[in-house]
C-alpha cells in the first residue's frame, strides 16, 4: 500500500514509483533503498546498487551498442560467458589466463564520420592491459596499449561496472568493421562497447 524510497542524497521520497535526477555530487555509483508496506502492515526493503552512464551518453543519440558476449570470432584462449550483478544480457569475463588471447566483435558504423569508443567494464585487478585493432589495424599509438583501471571487483554481490572511454576518436566508413581486443594482461570482464558518433 506504500513505498518509500530512501536516496544517497539523504532524501526520501513516496510513490509506487520513482523519478529522480541524480545529484552531480552523488555521482555515477550509488545505492537506492525501497521500503514497501502491504496492507496487514508487513514490511520488506530491498538495496540496489546502480551505475549510470557518463553525461556524454546519457545525452547522446545515435550510439551503436556491441554487445561483449556476441563474439565473432576468438583465439588463443577461451572467454566464458556470465551474469554478474546489473549486467545487460550478458557480460564476457575469464580473459586473463592465456597473454595473446583475443576477442573479436563486428559492428555497423551507421554513417561516415568520426566515432569515440565506450566500454562498460568491471575488473578486480590493478594492472589490466588490452590492444585494440579495428579491422585488422591499429587505430592509433593509444590503442596499442590500454591501461583499464581496476572497479574494485567484479560485480558479484554489488554493482562494480565503469564506463569508460578508450583512446581517442577512430574515423570509420559507413559499414560494417571488425574490432580485436587483445590481452595484455591481467582481468576484464565486458558487458558491451557503445560507439558514439562525435559531437
Amino acid at each position: 500500500v506504500s513505498v518509500r524510497w530512501r536516496l544517497p542524497d539523504g532524501s526520501v521520497r513516496n510513490g509506487t514509483s520513482l523519478t529522480w535526477v541524480v545529484p552531480a555530487a552523488v555521482g555515477n555509483a550509488f545505492t537506492v533503498v525501497a521500503e514497501a508496506t502491504d496492507k496487514d502492515g508487513n514490511t520488506g526493503r530491498r538495496a540496489q546498487s546502480l551505475s549510470l552512464p557518463p553525461p556524454e551518453l546519457a545525452e547522446a543519440t545515435g550510439l551503436v551498442f556491441i554487445e561483449a558476449e556476441e563474439l565473432a570470432a576468438e583465439g588463443g584462449g577461451k572467454a566464458k560467458v556470465c551474469h554478474p550483478v546489473n549486467v545487460a544480457n550478458a557480460s564476457i569475463s575469464y580473459w586473463h589466463q592465456d597473454i595473446g588471447h583475443w576477442l573479436e566483435w563486428e559492428f555497423q558504423a551507421p554513417a561516415d564520420g568520426t566515432y569515440e569508443l565506450w566500454m562498460r567494464y568491471t575488473t578486480g585487478c590493478s594492472g589490466t592491459r588490452r590492444s585494440l585493432l579495428i579491422d585488422g589495424k591499429s587505430p592509433g599509438s593509444v590503442f596499442a596499449d590500454i591501461a583499464i583501471p581496476t572497479t574494485g571487483g567484479w560485480c558479484t554481490d554489488r554493482d562494480q561496472w565503469v564506463t569508460m572511454r578508450l583512446g581517442t576518436t577512430l574515423e570509420l566508413a559507413a559499414g560494417k568493421h571488425r574490432m580485436r581486443m587483445t590481452n595484455l594482461a591481467d582481468g576484464l570482464g565486458v558487458d558491451f562497447f557503445i560507439l558514439r558518433p562525435s559531437p
